[in-house]
């Protein structure tokens, strides 16, 4: 019996999903897949047509028809972001320092990424569909998500069973696999390290995520190293406003000497130019060696006004291992339900060692 176009497409389809014809290799000629097909010239060319347009296969001229090294469910990622980028990347150095190494890890691991933008919004339902879609039939290597919105669970694009997913937050409580930042480890590393330097009162702006934890985290952490723990000096103020982070270190600067900070923690690099600027004009915490440790989304470097010890994460390591999580799930190897990444001092970096993408602390493997 004949076939139509939509059957062939999706034959050949399955055929290259299979390994029948793996990336690189030759479709059989036009007139094999005529007999094959029992079809029309013209109809196996619009079914080739449509495979090349998702990437599939490619024309060589002469030399025939080839699946493409990077077939799509090999090599297509969705990076789904439930907010809108947009706006996000104004605010939130992190977002925007994911964005700028997704050519850098294309060009590692020969994959591509396509942005799914303001995904929650009601106006981008058709582009959900078509994501539906391409999960339904199998188009995509994977989804990462930038943040677990819950209004797509037990939706095709959460369920799915043929299709790997990763996130880059702690997801998996929802079972998909998750890359994310030790972010206590932050607090306690640069506690360590102050201490170690002969500080003894520091003050900490908590990113606000941390300062919804318990709250005898820090009172812990301080006793731990020797450091004298005051509430009135771990703070977390909205991080889009310039003026509260003025007026605080305006006030821990005016404290009596015996009172006064002689140390700062800065956990989150959005409000890090500020920040510096106004310890520069109190002339607070200036000396010979750095007493101020911030956070450090690396390589991507906010440039500051004065001596800072830098401590964060590295968002190529983080897009990188999201990446090979989704690479991995294809080729049906078992991933961490959680990878954390520590926190790492900027003379640190240069030890990274080249270990297996899922050696940092890990979870309950899938």
């Amino acid at each position: 019996m004949a076939q139509t176009t939509e059957g062939i497409v999706s034959r050949l389809r399955r055929q290259i999903h299979d390994g029948t014809y793996p990336p690189g290799s030759r479709l059989p000629t036009r007139s094999r897949l005529e007999r094959e097909f029992d079809t029309s010239s013209h109809t196996i060319q619009r079914a080739l047509n449509e495979l090349a347009a998702e990437g599939y296969v490619e024309a060589r001229k002469w030399a025939g028809t080839f699946v493409t090294a990077n077939p799509p469910h090999l090599s297509r990622i969705c990076l789904f972001a439930p907010m809108s980028l947009r706006r996000e990347v104004e605010t939130n150095r992190f977002f925007r320092s994911i964005l700028d190494e997704l050519e850098v890890v294309e060009q590692q691991l020969g994959v591509t990424f396509e942005v799914l933008d303001a995904a929650s919004d009601f106006r981008n339902q058709g582009r959900i569909q078509r994501l539906v879609e391409d999960v339904r039939l199998q188009r995509l290597a994977g989804i990462l998500f930038l943040a677990i919105p819950g209004n797509f669970v037990g939706t095709p694009i959460y369920d799915d069973p043929e299709i790997a997913r990763v996130a880059i937050s702690n997801a998996s409580r929802y079972g998909i696999p998750a890359v994310c930042t030790d972010d206590l480890q932050f607090y306690t590393r640069a506690l360590e390290y102050l201490s170690a330097r002969g500080c003894r009162r520091p003050a900490v702006i908590a990113d606000p995520l941390t300062a919804m934890r318990p709250t005898d985290l820090f009172p812990r952490w301080f006793a731990r190293f020797g450091l004298t723990y005051r509430p009135e000096l771990v703070q977390s103020p909205e991080f889009d406003s310039e003026r509260a982070f003025r007026n605080l270190l305006r006030l821990y600067s005016r404290l009596p000497v015996r009172l006064r900070p002689d140390a700062l923690i800065v956990g989150d690099d959005n409000q890090l130019e500020v920040i510096a600027s106004e310890l520069r004009a109190l002339n607070w915490l200036s000396g010979p060696e750095p007493r101020v440790v911030v956070l450090a989304n690396f390589p991507h470097l906010v440039p500051v006004s004065l001596p800072v010890i830098r401590l964060g994460y590295e968002t190529d390591r983080t897009l990188e291992l999201c990446t090979r999580s989704i690479l991995a799930q294809n080729r049906g190897k078992r991933v961490p339900l959680l990878t954390t990444l520590p926190a790492r001092f900027e003379f640190e970096l240069s030890e990274r060692s080249e270990v297996s993408p899922y050696s940092t602390t890990q979870q309950e493997a899938l």
